[in-house]
């Protein structure tokens, strides 16, 4: 698998437009149209935006060695992101986001008790 079908992989996995995907790594819909043909070669500014923006693993994406995410699994590359870049979370509310994703479903129903109570008037 080429450089641009692995661009195209990480677009599809997010369930992106190219313009939707553009956006966020700062360029245009024809740009990633080019790039996924093939007709663009990758820069290494944007495969470090790719990388940092989507959690991709880099050597993934450069030489399609390890795994695609840099994270434990889909499912936290996914919380990754959206902490990251759609709630747009301060540092403190990013650890605390991941650490909490990152805990054990049960412990993770702890802390909806703790919330609900908190919340009680």
């Amino acid at each position: 698998m080429s450089i641009h079908e692995r661009i195209k992989m990480i677009r599809e996995k997010f369930d992106l437009t190219q313009e939707e995907f553009g956006e966020r790594i700062s360029l245009s819909r024809p740009q990633i149209t080019l790039m996924e043909a093939g007709k663009r070669q990758l820069s290494e500014r944007t495969a470090n935006d790719i990388c940092r923006v989507f959690g991709v693993n880099q050597e993934w994406l450069i030489h399609g060695e390890g795994e695609m995410f840099k994270e434990k699994n889909e499912k936290e590359a996914y919380i990754h992101y959206l902490v990251y870049h759609v709630l747009k979370a301060d540092e403190k509310e990013r650890d605390f986001l991941m650490t909490y994703f990152r805990l054990p479903e049960k412990k993770r129903a702890l802390f909806a008790e703790f919330f609900d109570k908190l919340l009680e008037k």
